[in-house]
Order: structure tokens, then sequence, then C-alpha cells
């Protein structure tokens, strides 16, 4: 049975009306006091995480190269992290004259698997670059333990995993810094953006000083990312998702793979500045000093973050409730004691295209992952590991729709259908 009103994929934390008058009063008004609103949402977040310093960088990635700026690493020292990532976190170690090495994830955990980590650690590594997915924290008690046995430097990437947390310290606060992407998709979003907690005073300080010699982001930037996000919205608003557009979309995935992947991650026109894979430095529009506008609809997104990951929590509960032993086996393993925000939804799959086709069919659109295994791209052959559990989150895994729009009903349906696919999915031994 075809669901009457399809259901998006996901759906964009943005809110329109606000957001313009957001722009209007930060671009058209004084510009006297660019910085206060960015000051007062750095505080904001400060105090919501925890955290003893929070700064507002142009991007996660960014952020990440100041981060190995200030350490200063030997060149030639490896840094471990998973290889579900972004190219550019990869460019950026390279960039530093720093060498990757992979860890595989952990089965059916979406978290780098801790024994691997553990035997990856050589005498030249020189830090742990740990990535959260899909809202689910990592086993960082293990991780720091073995850092601190191996005076390693932890580093976290928690852009999917912002406020997860684990006996209330917040993703991002466990190792000596921690930042978050604030990009279009993210529960926190401010168009672009990054933002880096630490309890390191120092480390801050250089932080702020690199951020005030980046030039700020421009107003014109600025209103073209206005009109990008408000495409996106309309296109994935659950109220505007039409039968007639969820076929479009179907036919347009079919036909045109790429230009689909590239228009989620919001490239609106995906043939124009498509990166390579490897590109050594990152590019210079990337380093532009976060706004006040920006920092208007951050804090806007931060004090609606908590209810937002309160109800995709419920959410997952509701389907994980309504599900089948054998869907429940294709669902990760959840860390035990710890907090998750479901920024994602992952099934794992034996037959991802088939099991796409037949939820499209029934109104429900599902989507694969934006990141990439590194190890199985050949731009970083040189640095190859087995990875078989990052291969087939990148290559076999599932997202359900997941947002705080949707309701226990919805919810409930969608678990229905995916019973009645189950035999496209992986469980047990399959997912391992």
């Amino acid at each position: 049975m075809v669901r009457r009103r399809p259901l998006p994929r996901g759906q964009l934390y943005f809110e329109p009306v606000k957001t313009a008058q957001d722009l209007v009063e930060t671009l058209v008004g004084h510009r006297a006091r660019e910085g206060e609103q960015v000051a007062k949402f750095e505080q904001a977040c400060a105090a919501t995480f925890g955290a003893g310093n929070v700064i507002a960088l142009p991007h996660a990635r960014v952020a990440l190269s100041m981060l190995l700026e200030h350490y200063r690493f030997r060149p030639g020292s490896e840094v471990i992290l998973s290889p579900v990532t972004i190219a550019d976190v990869v460019n950026v170690i390279l960039e530093h004259g720093l060498v990757p090495r992979f860890v595989d994830l952990g089965a059916r955990t979406c978290s780098v698997d801790v024994e691997c980590l553990e035997n990856a650690v050589t005498r030249r590594t020189c830090a742990i670059l740990v990535t959260h997915l899909c809202g689910l924290l990592s086993d960082m008690p293990s991780i720091l333990a073995i850092a601190e046995r191996r005076s390693l430097v932890v580093l976290e990437d928690a852009s999917q995993a912002m406020g997860a947390s684990l006996n209330g310290r917040y993703a991002g606060t466990f190792g000596a810094a921690g930042f978050f992407s604030l990009t279009t998709l993210k529960p926190m979003s401010s168009f672009i953006g990054g933002l880096t907690l630490t309890d390191d005073p120092e480390l801050a300080r250089y932080l702020r000083r690199r951020n005030s010699q980046l030039r700020p982001v421009s107003h014109r930037q600025l209103a073209g990312l206005f009109v990008r996000d408000l495409a996106l919205h309309a296109a994935s608003s659950k109220r505007t998702y039409t039968r007639s557009m969820h076929a479009a979309v179907g036919r347009a995935e079919q036909y045109f793979p790429n230009a689909v992947r590239e228009f989620q991650r919001g490239n609106l026109v995906p043939w124009r500045r498509r990166p390579r894979a490897v590109r050594r430095a990152l590019p210079a529009y990337l380093f532009r000093r976060f706004s006040d506008a920006q920092a208007l609809m951050a804090l806007r997104a931060l004090m609606h973050l908590e209810h937002d990951n309160a109800t995709r929590a419920q959410l997952v509960d509701t389907f994980y409730r309504a599900s089948s032993p054998a869907v429940r086996n294709a669902l990760p393993i959840v860390p035990r004691k710890a907090v998750s925000t479901w920024w994602r939804l992952p099934l794992f799959t034996h037959q991802p295209d088939q099991l796409k086709a037949a939820l499209h069919r029934d109104g429900i659109d599902t989507t694969s992952t934006n990141l990439i295994c590194a190890t199985a791209e050949r731009a970083f052959a040189s640095f190859w590991r087995d990875t078989p559990n990052a291969r087939q989150y990148t290559n076999k895994m599932l997202f359900l729709p997941m947002h705080p729009n949707l309701t226990p009903a919805e919810i409930g349906a969608m678990a229905r259908y995916v019973e009645a696919h189950q035999d496209f999915l992986a469980t047990g031994a399959e997912a391992a």
C-alpha cells in the first residue's frame, strides 16, 4: 500500500522567515558592533555543552586545519582516524605533512573499532581523530585510556553527534578539542560554518587569533546561501513534498545519481566547483569569518537542539518497538549508557538498491551516506587498509527519514513498510 503523502529523506533545520529577518537586521543595519552576536552564540554554546572555550570558525575542516597548525606535529607523524569521512578531512591531514592511518569501524556500531585502533598505534602516532557518526557516541572512555597510555592528542569530529553525551559529558568535550559542522543539513545550521570546543586556554587563544585574521563572509555570499537553503527547504519539506515530486526524485536518482547527491549536499549547480578527491590545500573561499547573521540563525537552532534531539530519540524508540527482531538486528548497536541523538537512522542492508526502490514505491524516500570510505578511494590508495565494515557503511547502508517534524504514526507506518521488505536487510552476522 502506497502512502497518500510520501515522506522525504530529510528536512532542513531552517526557518525561512526568521532567517530573512536576521539577514536584514545584521546586513542592512549597523556593522559597527560586528561580532557581538557571534560572542553571544559562543557563550551560549559553552554553557550548553559545558566547554571552557567555544570558537565559531568558518568550517569544520578549517577548524581541523587550525588545530593541526597549533599542535605542529612532526612531519610524517600518523593520525589515526576512521575511513568514513569527507575527502577534505584526509586532505587537511596530508596538507600538514601528516600520514592518515585508517582504522575500521566496529561491527554494527557506526564507530571506530577500539581494538583495531589500539593495534594501529605506532611510535609515529601523534593523534587520534574520532568521528562520531549518525548521532551515536564512540567509545570515548576506551579511546581516552589508549591515548593517555600512549601520550596521544585526541580530537573529535562531532558534526553528526551534536548533543550526544555520556554521563553528562557531550560529544566534542572528551578530547583536547572537538569540532562541529554547522552546514545546511545539521541540527544547528548557519548556512556554512563550524564550531570548536576546547578547555585549553592556549589553544583557544590561538584559534581566536587565527580567526581574527580572516576576511568576513560577504553579504552577497550570505544572500546566495539563503536562496539556496530556501530552495532546499521547499524541496524537502514534508508539507510540500508531493507524490509527483517524490516520483521525480526517484527518476532523477535513477538517471543522475551524482547530481542528486551533490544537490542534497547543498550544491545546487553540481558541475561547478566540484573538488577533486585530493586537494592538498583548502581553497581560500572556505576561510571566511563567522558572521553575526549566522550566529543569530545558529543561536535560534541551539534553543531547539535539546528538544529536537529528544524528539528524534523518541521516534527511533517508536520505530524500534514497532519493528520485528529481524528489523531490529539491522539497526546499529547503541552505545551503553550513552544518550544518542540519531541525526540519521541507518539500516544495514545486503541489497540497498532493491530496498531503496521498494521503499520508494511505498512512498518512503531513503538515502545513502554522502561520506566516502577513504580506503576505497583511488586517490588515497597509498594509505590502504582493509576496512570491510567501513566499506559496508558507505556502500550498503540506507538511511530512513528521521526528523522532529515526523509523527509517531508515520514512524510506525515506516516500520511496517521496512518489515515488508526485510529480505533485503542484513541481519545478525551479515551486518557484522
